[in-house]
């Protein structure tokens, strides 16, 4: 019956409800052509297989780098020299998915 199905939806879990944002704790441009970004996780760190980090740019497009679940931080080398990117962060999970990216930040 009805109430049958959205009890059950209603414990249905998307990926990014089950793996939260991480915390960017710092982003730095090392050089001209290089940036450091520095994360923690506050959830539940055993479901974490990796991280994505994407680096944007309107007019060059995405950078996507999978990174391990030990990881806490990545430096991106042989950027465009003296460029903004903007940068997400988001765990991951082999069997659901990718979770909730963090909001863009932007870094030069």
């Amino acid at each position: 019956n009805s109430e049958n199905v959205a009890r059950l939806s209603a414990q249905i879990t998307t990926p990014a409800a089950i793996l939260e944002a991480p915390l960017i704790t710092r982003t730095l441009g090392m050089s001209s052509s290089e940036i450091y970004i520095k994360w923690e996780y506050r959830g539940d760190a055993s479901i974490v297989d990796g991280y994505i980090i994407t680096l944007t740019h309107p007019g060059f497009g995405n950078i996507t780098k999978i990174v391990s679940h030990t990881a806490t931080f990545y430096q991106f080398h042989g950027l465009r020299p003296y460029t903004g990117y903007e940068v997400r962060l988001a765990a991951m999970n082999m069997i659901i998915g990718e979770g909730t990216f963090t909001n863009p930040m932007t870094v030069i």
